[in-house]
């Protein structure tokens, strides 16, 4: 399989050390990727409502072979592309999605890419990151620890990822009533998603601005393109009991979870947490 990566990031001033830490968690699965990787970042100028860091320091965090991640990609021979735009804060991570899809896109049997994002940047989730990053640990190594696994999965389904649920009433996905083509609601909660090229892009609604308009698009965007039964859930029935007792910003529930299964995440990176 061709596998690419298309990865969002909006450096937040606020949490400068945590998107680096992001960037870096990543980069202990870089080689995964025998594709393109593709890199979106988000920037807005200071004074903005949603002002950050420059599009320069996430690339020097990308390519400085002193930083973890340039080590890994000099190491494996990547090169990422790099595309920068204006930051949008009420569209979140569909600021870029579309147009990373765009340089990817086929229609080969044998290609997939994954989709990920520098997660934990709102404000309001600066006081769960211990939990946040755990999280995020965990929907990586589910997607990219063992790639025969998932070159099996993504032959046979239009996309997969972890977490998969229903998005009920109260949700806010749910909330912004968004369900254009009327399919059953459901998501990978933190919306770590891989995509079949061959399923994805011979939808002639692919590229349908509607989906994408609002804060939750990326993650509302796999059920509208993908019915149930299309879209592969990869979290096993053990992890499933304990992580969908409460929310993934509750750190009780990762103690519970890896008081079960320590392995349930990757420590690469988690020094003092």
């Amino acid at each position: 399989m061709i596998r690419n990566l298309v990865y969002h990031i909006f450096p937040c001033p606020d949490a400068h050390w945590h998107w680096k830490w992001n960037i870096d968690t990543l980069s202990q699965y870089i080689n995964r990727f025998n594709g393109k990787i593709i890199v979106g970042i988000a920037v807005e100028p200071k004074g903005g409502e949603f002002h950050s860091d420059s599009a320069e320091e996430v690339i020097d965090r990308f390519l400085n072979t002193e930083h973890l991640m340039g080590k890994a990609l000099l190491k494996h021979k990547k090169e990422p592309e790099f595309i920068v735009r204006q930051n949008y804060g009420h569209l979140r991570e569909c600021t870029t999605f579309y147009d990373m899809l765009k340089i990817v896109e086929s229609k080969r049997e044998d290609e997939i890419t994954f989709f990920a994002h520098a997660k934990g940047m709102r404000k309001s989730r600066q006081r769960y990151l211990h939990a946040i990053r755990r999280w995020i640990s965990f929907m990586l190594k589910r997607n990219l620890d063992d790639m025969d696994f998932i070159d099996s999965v993504m032959r046979e389904y239009g996309c997969a990822g972890v977490l998969k649920g229903e998005a009920g009433k109260g949700s806010p996905i749910h909330s912004y009533d968004k369900n254009i083509f009327n399919k059953k609601e459901w998501f990978y909660d933190g919306s770590f998603t891989w995509f079949n090229h061959k399923k994805l892009f011979s939808n002639p609604e692919h590229y349908n601005s509607e989906l994408t308009d609002y804060a939750y698009g990326v993650e509302w965007y796999p059920c509208q393109m993908f019915d149930w039964k299309e879209a592969c859930d990869i979290t096993t029935k053990e992890h499933r009991n304990i992580l969908f007792k409460g929310s993934r910003t509750f750190m009780w529930v990762w103690k519970e979870l890896l008081s079960h299964d320590k392995t349930a995440i990757s420590w690469f990176n988690m020094k003092g947490l």
